[in-house]
């Protein structure tokens, strides 16, 4: 993907209390007039302020702020998200079976596979939204055709690893969905923790064949 596509796709990292080695979550800013904040992330006082001085560079140069977007509801995601819609005004999207395990947070939008969330602008962008559970439940990916870009989430990492947790997570669903996104065919992949992925349908292949990988050799001790 050219320089300019990701350029195209601001991001913003905030520490968070996340899992180790990665210290930040991703937050990205979709659109070029109309903007969705995607990850509203960091519970810290410090971190809110960058985050929100960031935020507020987009109204200052002339484009509208629509909405927070949350991919799921895992803490290292979610923790500003209240603090920062009352600070912007803005609503809160996520998928309905995220917005089940974050009852203290009101949901202005349930989002669902097969939702398009159309942003106007000087070249307007088409994200379609894809529900990815098996990391989380609720988990949503953002696939824009036309940028070749696909918002992964904790689908995959470029820092750390995906952490697969009983009670939240699925396995067998988790590998579906990584075989769907290589599906996709996208140039780069944004995801929530370490710098953009070019070409990434090249690391989904690995990620399912890594984790076949572990199963294989669990069936194999228990056989023995």
């Amino acid at each position: 993907i050219s320089v300019n596509s990701v350029e195209s796709v601001p991001r913003h990292a905030a520490r968070t209390p996340t899992l180790p080695p990665a210290t930040h979550t991703n937050s990205y800013a979709l659109g070029e007039r109309d903007v969705v904040l995607v990850e509203p992330a960091t519970p810290y006082d410090d971190e809110r302020r960058r985050w929100l001085e960031w935020a507020r560079e987009f109204p200052s140069r002339g484009q509208r702020l629509v909405a927070l977007l949350l991919t799921h509801h895992h803490a290292d995601h979610v923790a500003g998200a209240e603090f920062f819609a009352d600070a912007l005004g803005l609503p809160i999207w996520a998928h309905a079976q995220t917005a089940a395990r974050l009852p203290e947070l009101a949901i202005d939008r349930r989002l669902a596979e097969g939702d398009v969330i159309d942003l106007d602008g000087p070249t307007p962008q088409r994200w379609d939204v894809l529900h990815t559970p098996g990391h989380a439940p609720g988990h949503v990916c953002l696939f824009e055709a036309a940028l070749g870009a696909v918002v992964v989430g904790d689908m995959v990492a470029s820092e750390g690893t995906i952490l697969i947790a009983p009670g939240d997570g699925d396995m067998a669903r988790y590998l579906v969905e990584l075989q769907r996104l290589e599906a996709l065919g996208a140039r780069v992949a944004l995801p929530a923790h370490g710098a953009h992925i070019e070409e990434p349908s090249t690391l989904f292949a690995p990620y399912v064949r890594h984790r076949l990988m572990r199963e294989a050799k669990i069936l194999s001790a228990i056989r023995s």
